[in-house]
């Protein structure tokens, strides 16, 4: 009973957050929050260009496993934000599929 309040308590602080424009969450590479709490597009030009790297491979491959062939068959490492401070984007190599 005491975790079902908790959790029903939290839900509301989220959305009181979200009425008055305060919720910040964990955003995909390749956009961030800004200085007046909007999400913008990451100016940092290797991250657009690695998400646009992922968008036109993908329309060439047509397919998530195929795609991820082509990272690991190529080598080639794509931008993931880690959970941390200041979520930091790492560059990683997929070596599974």
């Amino acid at each position: 009973m005491e975790l079902s309040i908790l959790k029903m308590r939290l839900q509301e602080g989220a959305i009181l957050k979200t009425k008055r424009g305060e919720l910040k969450f964990l955003l995909p590479p390749g956009y961030i929050h800004d200085h007046n709490s909007k999400i913008v597009l990451d100016p940092d030009k290797r991250v657009q260009n690695g998400i646009q790297l992922m968008f036109s491979q993908f329309n060439a491959h047509t397919s998530v496993r195929q795609l991820l062939q082509w990272y690991k068959t190529n080598n080639v490492s794509f931008p993931v934000r880690r959970v941390g401070l200041n979520n930091p984007i790492v560059w990683e190599i997929q070596h599974e599929c």
